[in-house]
């Protein structure tokens, strides 16, 4: 089975090093498949970055965001893909959560995802569990990161998960865009707990700060320290460089550092 890992780049390159040791390990957790890992962008720190971590790189400009992720999928389809895990280039899958995605591709799930996740936000040393969605139209829905698409629906779609044209709101453009294809859900969701979870790092350029991710979903506040203590020596190595990005006189987030 090949199993590719999609993401975008774009900014905080030292932040996107924390996604590509997570690609590393679970590299060694998913050894018995085959795992491609891409990262579509334009920036030369980013396509050194990739190059680095033994990515495949797909050049392209931020915007369109639709068409710029649609480049990944397309390629990963073409490249044979059995399955397309979808993250984002500030998100990992705990290792827990890495033990129940191998165990669910190599039962042939079409389509899964988890419903919440975990975001962190290093320099503030905070985190929240998000727990769904809060728009009533959108509570069976998996959250955009960690989506893993197979082979099926990567065909269905002829590759592409999402309008071209698409500059924003790009998890429910891919869902609606399913729908359109007749692929009413997801066929399964995988609970999250305190030792399986995807996280997303949260904060400032080119993220939204934790407080705002608050205020349009149910969140339920955890402790940073227990939840980074789950991950492996050196991701959390690299979380404890980014919580060193608020300055400790004037309290500003320097962008250098992310």
């Amino acid at each position: 089975m090949q199993i590719a890992i999609g993401t975008a780049v774009w900014g905080r390159p030292k932040t996107t090093e924390l996604f590509w040791a997570a690609v590393d390990r679970l590299r060694e957790q998913w050894a018995a498949h085959e795992v491609v890992a891409y990262a579509a962008g334009s920036e030369d720190a980013h396509r050194e970055l990739t190059k680095r971590a033994g990515g495949v790189w797909v050049e392209f400009d931020n915007q369109p965001l639709g068409r710029k992720w649609n480049m990944v999928s397309r390629q990963a389809y073409r490249d044979g893909a059995d399955y397309l895990v979808i993250l984002g280039s500030d998100d990992v899958l705990s290792p827990k959560m890495g033990e129940r995605y191998l165990a669910t591709m190599e039962q042939g799930v079409r389509y899964f995802g988890v419903r919440g996740c975990y975001m962190a936000e290093p320099w503030s040393r905070r985190a929240i569990h998000i727990q769904g969605h809060a728009s009533q139209a959108r509570l069976t829905e998996v959250v955009g990161a960690g989506r893993a698409v197979g082979r099926e629906l990567l065909a269905l779609a002829d590759g592409a998960l999402w309008p071209d044209v698409a500059r924003r709101g790009l998890d429910w453009l891919m869902t609606s865009r399913l729908r359109t294809l007749g692929v009413p859900g997801v066929d399964l969701i995988l609970p999250d707990d305190a030792e399986a979870f995807v996280l997303d790092i949260k904060g400032t350029q080119n993220m939204w700060p934790l407080d705002h991710v608050a205020r349009y979903a149910p969140t339920q506040a955890v402790d940073y320290t227990q939840l980074v203590a789950l991950l492996p020596v050196p991701e959390r190595a690299i979380l404890i460089k980014l919580e060193a990005a608020r300055c400790s006189c004037c309290g500003q987030v320097r962008a250098e550092m992310l």
